[in-house]
């Protein structure tokens, strides 16, 4: 009876550790989506865009809107959350983004108990996401 119990109690475990971890990576996933494109919706400098009827980006606008709208989206609590912007240029209207989430995970707090060594406890998840204007042609010929 002993040893069902272990058993179901590592599948258990295991299923719910794998849970977490997708949870933590959907989680990522989305919200650096949705921040990134809401930065960059927030950044665009209208005056410019009627003018020149050229997208251009406010920088420190749309690293501003990433970082709340990153903490506003973000739902998984558990954890060490990092967001990185790798690049962000105005002309042409780009932002290049990286968010980690180092968390730790039920099975291997477990699997160093029963193995009496002190190993790293936690995993981590990453999501990239570069979002970019691109400038179109827009001249028309007419015949």
């Amino acid at each position: 009876m002993g040893i069902l119990a272990m058993g179901l109690f590592a599948i258990l475990l295991f299923v719910v550790s794998l849970g977490q971890t997708s949870t933590a990576d959907q989680d990522v996933d989305i919200s650096l989506k949705q921040a990134t494109k809401t930065a960059m919706d927030a950044g665009i400098n209208k005056g410019t865009l009627r003018v020149t009827e050229e997208v251009t980006i406010n920088p420190t606008v749309t690293k501003n809107a990433l970082y709340k709208v990153y903490a506003d989206q973000d739902n998984f609590k558990d954890g060490q959350k990092k967001v990185i912007i790798h690049s962000i240029q105005s002309r042409p209207a780009m932002i290049s983004t990286e968010a980690y989430n180092k968390f730790d995970v039920p099975i291997y707090k477990y699997a160093t108990d029963w193995d009496k060594k002190k190993r790293d406890s936690s995993s981590m998840v990453r999501e990239q996401e570069t979002s970019l204007f691109e400038a179109k042609d827009l001249v028309k010929t007419i015949k």
